[in-house]
């Protein structure tokens, strides 16, 4: 390729980001420059289909929400502090479906972004030990990213609008602060849409769905073989010439055969030669192997391992192996978690902080916005945690007694519940005499 032919092709994948940037001052509405998008805007609803990769992309948001947050505040030094970040808490727990709305809002990581809409109300409570008229958010309600578009009009500065399902028009996104809104990969090729995997993954389904497409069609022929028929002739003779005897005869013939796929019978000449061709398997071979091949790479994508694929297509990872991608994969984990509790601390904890700042200044003088943290969702194994534990305490080392029952996997008692003590430990004996 010569030097010119590869500047087109530079240009041309420059083509859709230039575009973009040159609606930031002619055009009014700024397009989401995303290359899946562009091919299909239904393209996520399809990618999901496909069970491979829906499991990899159901599991990273799972691992992105985690099971357990927490409320952390600004300083550890500060009682004002502490005791803000314990009424935020507080708050963000009387949210139904919190769980949830964190997933959703993992889709970011494909997508670009996400959001969510607060709702909540203002009603005479008790949180955290306090009574008081606070605002309590209720719920998170998903709100699709393609009804938020970003605008640029002359002499002005890109602004979102929003459009409305009541009215059925674009409106000025007025109120941004009701919503919750993440991010995944916010560059300046972007535009401010983000940039998520699905740019990755859609020319990879695409082949997939080719690959899957031979594959329903060969099956059929690699399941039953090739059929070779030696028809005698029209007029009797071994070598007759394709006349139009012969031309109808064979397509007789081949009606007749359609009809055996599925009477099982089928009547010929004596003198005719029917024999079936097995096998031809390699070309299926082929086909599982691409197949096997793209869900790896898909898979690797999004979790950033393969074990399970690798696993299912026969291979057998050590566990030094499976520790290794277990690593890797949390790693990107954790690190979507922190994006995510950074997004969350901004919208949905500053909301929460905006609607109660009085309320939280007369209980909390000073204070600072708390930030919201997700924690790792590391398994704990019970055996090592119950043998460090021991050795913890044996050095007299204070242990909270509700972390270690849930490092152990075990259920803390209430008051009135029946419990089964173990014997105490046996005193020292008196120490042995000299010499014994």
């Amino acid at each position: 390729m010569s030097e010119f032919d590869q500047a087109g092709k530079t240009a041309e994948g420059y083509q859709r980001y230039t575009e973009g940037l040159a609606n930031l001052s002619t055009k009014h509405w700024i397009h989401d420059p995303s290359y899946a998008l562009g091919q299909d805007p239904d393209v996520y609803s399809k990618v999901v289909r496909d069970p491979v990769v829906a499991h990899a992309l159901r599991f990273r948001k799972h691992l992105a929400a985690g099971r357990e947050w927490r409320v952390e505040p600004a300083t550890e030094e500060s009682d004002a502090d502490a005791k803000a970040a314990e009424i935020v808490y507080d708050l963000l727990s009387k949210i139904h479906g919190f769980t949830d709305a964190r997933i959703r809002l993992g889709d970011a990581i494909f997508r670009g972004s996400s959001y969510e809409f607060m709702e909540g109300s203002r009603g005479f409570e008790k949180i955290a030990g306090e009574f008081g008229s606070w605002w309590v958010p209720r719920r998170l309600k998903n709100v699709d990213r393609r009804r938020f578009r970003l605008v640029k009009l002359q002499g002005c500065a890109p602004s979102w609008e929003f459009w409305s399902a009541e009215r059925r028009v674009w409106e000025p996104l007025d109120h941004p602060e009701w919503f919750t809104r993440c991010t995944f990969d916010d560059t300046e090729a972007s535009l401010g849409y983000g940039s998520g995997l699905l740019d990755t993954l859609y020319r990879f389904q695409v082949l997939k769905s080719q690959s899957m497409q031979r594959m329903g069609r060969a099956s059929e022929r690699f399941a039953n073989g090739f059929a070779i028929a030696k028809l005698r002739s029209a007029d009797g003779l071994p070598k007759g010439g394709p006349n139009a005897g012969n031309q109808t005869r064979a397509q007789a013939f081949m009606r007749a055969f359609a009809r055996h796929r599925t009477d099982d019978v089928l009547a010929i000449d004596s003198e005719d030669d029917l024999q079936f061709v097995n096998g031809l398997g390699e070309g299926w071979g082929i086909l599982t192997d691409s197949l096997g091949y793209l869900d790896t790479n898909m898979v690797m994508a999004v979790l950033g391992s393969s074990l399970a694929t690798m696993q299912s297509l026969g291979e057998v990872g050590s566990n030094a192996k499976a520790q290794e991608h277990a690593a890797s994969t949390e790693s990107i984990s954790q690190a979507d978690r922190d994006r995510l509790g950074e997004d969350l601390t901004r919208d949905l904890v500053g909301a929460v902080w905006n609607q109660n700042r009085w309320l939280i200044n007369e209980r909390a003088p000073g204070a600072s916005m708390p930030r919201l943290a997700i924690g790792q969702q590391k398994q704990e194994d019970p055996t090592i945690a119950a043998a460090v534990i021991q050795i913890l305490l044996a050095a007299g080392v204070p242990l909270l007694k509700s972390e270690v029952y849930s490092k152990t996997d075990f259920t803390l008692p209430g008051e009135n519940e029946a419990v089964i003590e173990g014997a105490p430990p046996a005193p020292p004996g008196p120490p042995a005499a000299p010499g014994f």
